[in-house]
């Protein structure tokens, strides 16, 4: 190795006492440090719709899918890693227009179930944010984003601005497999059921190159 020597002392110092030579216990330790296992995460999702996969501000590679619940409408499906609490799990869930289409939510909650939970929690949709585009829930909310009730109708609006409707879910505990179900919506009136969605998280466990 460039720029370091060992100077090797004989006899009973050069093998301190128990066969095992001082520079042969350092380039052992350099070795074992070298190869600290690196352990990275990946996220996949499965339901129906395309999937397609986008960066986000996570460190990893988001993958989101989008549902097609009339020919006008779709639900996209994106989930992500916090980027500054990587514990921590959200989902958003947006709903975009092409046409002049209303949506309205027939419950103000999200129904996550996991084999981690003894029981499927239930978590309330409190705000619904409006917005020009979608965008990856590990990101800032973009700066026209506005709120509304979930009570209130979305739309494509006239100026073709502020038509994407983003549900921001925390998922409790962030769980290695989940499904997120929303209720059935009413679309111009009509009932239509909206698929649910699972979101899986797999670990890959790499050794670094070693120089």
């Amino acid at each position: 190795m460039d720029g370091l020597r060992f100077g090797v002392p004989s006899g009973r110092d050069a093998t301190n006492g128990r066969g095992f030579s001082r520079p042969g216990l350092l380039l052992g330790a350099l070795a074992l440090t070298a190869c600290v296992p690196v352990v990275s995460y990946e996220y996949d999702v499965k339901g129906q719709g395309d999937k397609s996969e986008s960066g986000g501000c996570s460190p990893t590679t988001e993958v989101l899918l989008t549902a097609h619940l009339t020919r006008a409408t779709d639900a996209v499906f994106w989930g992500s890693v916090e980027r500054l609490h990587h514990s921590r799990r959200i989902v958003s869930i947006s709903f975009t227009f092409s046409s002049d289409e209303v949506l309205t939510l027939t419950e103000h909650e999200v129904k996550i179930a996991s084999e981690s939970y003894s029981r499927p929690r239930f978590v309330p949709i409190t705000t619904v944010r409006r917005s020009s585009r979608v965008s990856s829930p590990s990101c800032d909310p973009p700066d026209d984003s506005e709120y509304q009730q979930p009570s209130q109708p979305m739309a494509r609006t006239r100026d073709a601005t502020n038509s994407v409707y983003v549900i921001d879910v925390a998922v409790p505990d962030n769980p290695r497999v989940f499904s997120i179900q929303l209720p059935p919506v009413l679309i111009d009136g009509v009932p239509v059921d909206v698929p649910a969605i699972t979101f899986l998280r797999k670990s890959n466990v790499s050794l670094p190159a070693i120089m």
